[in-house]
C-alpha cells in the first residue's frame, strides 16, 4: 500500500498519540508496594529488564513483622519478545526471589519468544 506524503505524516501522528497513551497507562499500572504488581510491555531490552529486576528485589524484600514471607508479586506481560540475556537475568532474579515470596506471572496479549 502506497500513501501519500500527508497519508504518512497523518498515520505517523496517530501512532505517536497512540502510544503516547498507552505509555500514560502503563505508566498508571506500574508497580507499587500496595499492588505489588510489575507490568512488562514491549520488547525486553537492557533497561527494562533492569527496571524489573530492581522492582523484583526491592518487592520481595519487603517483609512484614508480622509475617516471615513477603506477600505475593504479580508480573504482568505483554511482550514479543527480545534479548535472550535479559530474559536470563528476569528469570534467575525471580528463581531468587522466590525463597522471600510467590511470583505470579499473568500473560496479557501476546507473550512470545523470551516473554515466555
Amino acid at each position: 500500500m502506497f500513501l501519500s506524503k500527508k497519508e504518512k505524516k497523518t498515520k505517523k501522528k496517530e501512532q505517536s498519540e497512540e502510544a503516547a497513551s498507552l505509555d500514560e497507562v502503563i505508566a498508571s499500572l506500574q508497580s507499587t508496594p500496595e499492588q505489588r504488581s510489575i507490568m512488562l510491555v514491549g520488547e525486553i531490552d537492557e533497561e527494562k529488564a533492569a527496571d524489573l529486576v530492581s522492582a523484583l528485589l526491592v518487592l520481595s524484600q519487603q517483609i512484614p513483622k508480622e509475617k516471615n514471607r513477603a506477600d505475593d508479586i504479580k508480573i504482568y506481560v505483554s511482550t514479543y519478545g527480545g534479548s535472550a540475556d535479559e530474559m536470563f537475568s528476569i528469570y534467575d532474579v525471580m528463581n531468587y526471589c522466590k525463597q522471600f515470596c510467590d511470583i505470579e506471572t499473568i500473560g496479557l496479549g501476546k507473550v512470545m519468544s523470551a516473554g515466555t
